[in-house]
């Protein structure tokens, strides 16, 4: 078994997942069957359950069961444990999954909803006391594995990244824009019970993280953005999935490899010193600017719209969407012989955008036709008609800015294969064979690609295959249109190149360890990679299939360090030396890369530097010592911002491959979680809170360019900073006796481990996130002096 596979493998493992039988239950499910496991899964439906068996045993025959119950009462609860115990004696994996939604209510002309407390119930029955009742009802078995070691022994709660979205209009929290066709009247609803019920889970993790960490349990919480199923209909218009493309900021729905990836990392080995943290898997839908329409166009346009642009996306729903469509209408309809812009106008409110628009931007090109769902317009110099029984494409005149418009009111929700042919036929009747660039002969094309007659540069994917396939026919394909995996009738965003658009399907997947934490292929630099957690990274990264750069400040630390990597894979290996604390040597670092490589999948800010604080004898506070601060802040936050600006190019242009490829990764510390009398590290605490802070800030800037950033925050790991031999420092045994509730150091797996899921394909669908690998600390740190 390689070292990847070991790290993440659920061989010879049992999980139990609650709502195991459709959604993202069933595709955790699949995970842990596809990598070994064995798997139990339990719901109410029974039809349902033996189906999701069914496909199980296609996988891995006779490693899938399920149990029917309800795990919303305790009857359910104990029926589910006397069914488990009579045939399994340990419990390796608990998810709790099961959950349900309902909307509240809006009181007419109220400034809040009217709060159905029966809802609220249910919600927080189902997601708060389940979870509870469940793992309390499990944790003898879960004990009994936990003593096996090696990561077993442990609880995933599925909770949402709405417990983090506060926004009055957000979105993800569930608002719903409805509008009548003749009042234009429109009414929110949000799901503020599930969003509360959703924040009092992510509580509970913590507070059974604290309570059985010291039985071996481990206890952690996925939190889903916009992912398809049951309760987020992709089919309904108002759901988050069915406007991933409008709302995250990443323009996609998560597929099952994100889900797979968060899962197999905490629910293995790979996370065995991982307990209470929490990991969004939400496009950057909590960190960045998702209700700020500006930020998504900004990143959709690519900013520059002159000369090479091939299309522009732009999405509109709400009334300050379009405050002042005066400032990007007209500019953006100036069309040329090497311009040609989109426009996807999606939701209820299109008769209220057009009145708008017709009445603030007059003559500005716009044309709508009322009674369309969710049409497409392209603004091209030629005008054009087709007609089908299933599909019109309507052309006004009286501009010289033709708009060509979309209509689907007669297709169905779900596409079928005739419909998608007489779609593929309509289209091919007004396209012409687009010729590619890169034909050795002349009259050779693309079948796939065509482009719009008179316009240069439009290219389309013409549909041929079933509706739940367009993602994966679509995979290898997007070129200068991206069909978002949350597409619902044909609905289409053109987009400036391919980062926009998902190279991974969105519900067909491989999910094998092997494929998603793979770096074959991939370029890693990593800061102060000559020693300590840097050079384990490293070692990670060639065993896995990767290049690797690492810089420091000794360059014969360093090259020793690249000889023994080199012994693992050879020619795989590089050094450069580079104080990245001075600008001069940054320029230099990035200039040598650049000379190098034309891209850089992974940078990894590990170096830093630490100091105590003074104790003056009867001083309530130690001496801050300037020098120390400014030296801890300039390389612990100053510098990853520097290397980042430098290298973003090299990371901007990886991010255009897909697949999890431009990922930043900050070496943070948990030390920024402490705030007990005793610590005598405060400069360094804050300097680290610094930079989580900018990996925020990072992730926010650079998501429009599909460049992620995370932070990783070791606990006791022994290093040159951590010396284990110093009875002060965090790693001697006796500190650790005193203060990791799993009494033990972190080791090399622990941080690989981490660093594979952040590093690739796994954790495509994540960024602006910091998770702690601390044995528990930081759960019980500041109770204690």
């Amino acid at each position: 078994m390689s070292h990847l596979t070991s790290l993440f493998s659920s061989t010879d493992r049992v999980a139990l997942i609650t709502g195991g039988g459709t959604g993202l239950g069933f595709w955790m499910a699949e995970t842990w069957v596809k990598n070994g496991g064995k798997v139990y899964i339990t719901g109410r439906r029974e039809a349902k359950l033996q189906e999701a068996v069914a496909k199980l045993d296609t996988i891995a025959a006779g490693k899938a069961f399920y149990f029917v119950g309800d795990v919303a009462s305790q009857d359910g609860v104990d029926k589910l444990l006397r069914e488990f115990t009579a045939l399994e004696t340990l419990l390796d994996v608990l998810v709790n999954n099961a959950g349900t939604t309902e909307y509240d209510v809006p009181a007419p002309g109220a400034p809040l909803a009217a709060f159905d407390q029966g809802a609220w119930g249910r919600q927080m029955n189902l997601h708060v006391w389940s979870p509870a009742a469940v793992t309390s009802a499990f944790a003898p078995l879960l004990i009994v594995a936990a003593k096996r070691g090696e990561g077993r022994g442990n609880v995933i709660n599925i909770s949402s990244v709405t417990e983090d979205l506060w926004n009055a209009s957000s979105k993800l929290t569930g608002v719903a824009f409805q509008s009548n066709s003749d009042a234009q009247q429109t009414k929110v609803t949000v799901h503020l019970a599930y969003s509360a019920s959703k924040a009092a889970e992510g509580a509970l993790t913590n507070i059974l993280a604290n309570k059985l960490v010291k039985h071996g349990v481990r206890v952690n919480t996925i939190k889903p953005g916009t992912f398809p199923s049951e309760l987020n209909d992709i089919n309904d218009p108002t759901s988050s999935s069915a406007r991933a493309a409008e709302i995250v900021p990443m323009r996609r729905n998560g597929g099952a490899d994100d889900l797979a990836g968060a899962f197999l990392f905490l629910a293995t080995r790979a996370g065995a010193y991982t307990t209470g943290q929490r990991i969004s898997i939400d496009g950057g839908s909590q960190n960045t600017c998702v209700h700020d329409m500006a930020c998504q166009v900004s990143g959709s346009s690519g900013g520059n719209r002159s000369d090479n642009i091939v299309a522009i996306a732009r999405v509109i729903d709400r009334p300050d969407d379009i405050a002042d469509p005066q400032a990007w209408g007209p500019r953006d309809l100036q069309t040329s012989s090497r311009t040609v812009c989109a426009y996807l106008i999606v939701g209820h409110r299109q008769l209220f955008v057009q009145q708008e628009l017709q009445a603030k931007a007059p003559g500005s090109g716009f044309r709508f036709l009322p009674g369309i769902e969710t049409p497409l317009t392209l603004v091209g110099r030629r005008p054009a008609r087709l007609s089908d029984r299933n599909l019109r494409l309507d052309t006004p005149t009286g501009s010289s800015s033709h708009a060509l418009t979309l209509h689907h009111r007669h297709i169905s929700p779900v596409v079928d294969d005739i419909q998608l042919s007489r779609i593929s036929r309509s289209l091919t009747s007004m396209l012409r064979p687009r010729q590619t660039s890169a034909s050795k002969h002349p009259t050779e094309h693309r079948n796939d690609s065509h482009v719009l007659d008179g316009v240069p540069g439009m290219m389309v994917s013409v549909l041929t295959r079933t509706f739940s396939s367009v993602s994966e026919y679509l995979a290898d394909k997007c070129q200068l249109i991206c069909v978002p995996e949350s597409c619902v009738k044909l609905r289409l965003v053109m987009a400036k190149d391919s980062r926009f658009c998902s190279k991974e399907r969105a519900q067909s997947s491989m999910s094998l360890a092997a494929n998603l934490f793979d770096a074959t292929g991939r370029i890693a630099v990593i800061t102060g990679g000559g020693t300590g957690l840097g050079f384990w990274m490293a070692e990670a990264w060639v065993k896995n299939g990767g290049k690797v750069y690492i810089t420091g400040r000794r360059e014969e630390t360093l090259k020793a360090a690249v000889d023994k990597l080199n012994i693992i894979s050879n020619g795989n290996a590089f050094c450069i030396p580079a104080d990245v604390s001075n600008q001069a040597e940054i320029d230099k670092l990035a200039k040598e890369l650049s000379g190098r490589e034309k891209a850089i999948d992974v940078l990894v800010n590990n170096a830093g530097t630490g100091a105590y604080d003074v104790q003056n004898p009867d001083a309530p506070l130690p001496a801050f010592d300037s020098a120390a601060w400014v030296r801890q802040f300039t390389v612990n936050s100053w510098a990853p911002a520097a290397v980042t600006s430098a290298l973003a190019p090299l990371l901007i242009e990886a991010a255009k491959k897909g697949e999890g490829r431009g990922s930043v990764i900050l070496i943070g510390s948990i030390a920024e979680e402490f705030w007990f009398s005793s610590y005598a590290g405060l400069g360094y605490s804050l300097s680290k809170v610094a930079e989580n802070a900018l990996t925020k800030t990072l992730a926010n800037k650079l998501i429009s360019h599909g460049v992620r950033v995370n932070t990783i925050k070791p606990g006791t790991f022994p290093s040159a900073m951590n010396d284990a031999s110093n009875p002060a420092a965090g790693s001697h045994p006796d500190q650790v006796k005193r203060n990791v509730p799993m009494k033990r150091n972190g080791n090399q797996d622990d941080i690989t481990a981490i660093f594979l899921y952040f590093a690739t394909k796994a954790s495509a669908y994540v960024t602006g996130q910091d998770i702690s690998v601390d044995g528990g600390w930081t759960l019980v740190a500041n109770g204690r002096d």
